[in-house]
């Protein structure tokens, strides 16, 4: 059960990047260089952005307003690149492309849960209500946190004993699946 649940969130997080690049070609289309206002199309600013063109927002001034303070981009910058034209059809594009990626997002984080679920029913007794140690590198512990991966880290710790994230963790849980292919049950 388990690596059916990862498999399936992999899918879907490789299917949630097709609709990243629909946004980005109803963007082009439309002259709209979000991707080149932002690094990340996905980040704060950058969804923040769309959602703001989706919703009617065509001054450009107003739409670098939306931009997140950790965004190292001026507002000046972002302006001068949200300049283009705003035709019906690619806005209705654009429209219907973010809904798919927020649809697949939300069936992301059921399927996260579903996983969480079942490691928590896989616990052992000894493991129980313990935390994982501390990692020793300080920058890739942020990032697990900055990516949401905390919760999974610490479930695969009760599940194993250790802790499968010394190594590397990249977003689709690569700990889980190489753990679920090698000792889960289905």
């Amino acid at each position: 059960m388990l690596r059916t649940r990862v498999r399936d969130k992999g899918n879907l997080v490789a299917e949630q990047g097709g609709g990243v690049r629909r946004r980005q070609e109803s963007l082009g289309q439309m002259n709209v260089g979000v991707h080149r206002a932002v690094a990340d199309l996905t980040g704060a600013t950058g969804m923040a952005l769309v959602r703001a063109i989706v919703k009617g927002q065509r001054d450009v001034r107003q739409l670098a307003k939306w931009r997140d303070p950790r965004c190292h981009k001026s507002e000046e910058d972002i302006a001068a690149q949200l300049t283009g034209h705003w035709r019906e059809d690619h806005l209705f594009s654009l429209g219907q492309a973010l809904k798919m990626y927020e649809a697949i997002q939300e069936r992301i984080q059921d399927y996260e849960r579903a996983i969480l679920e079942k490691l928590r029913e896989m616990e052992r007794e000894e493991c129980g209500g313990k935390e994982p140690p501390e990692l020793k590198n300080k920058e890739k512990a942020q990032a697990i946190r900055k990516r949401g991966e905390e919760p999974l880290r610490q479930a695969l710790y009760r599940v194993r004993g250790e802790d499968l994230t010394a190594g590397s963790m990249p977003s689709e849980w690569r700990p889980c699946r190489r753990w679920s292919a090698r000792t889960a049950p289905t």
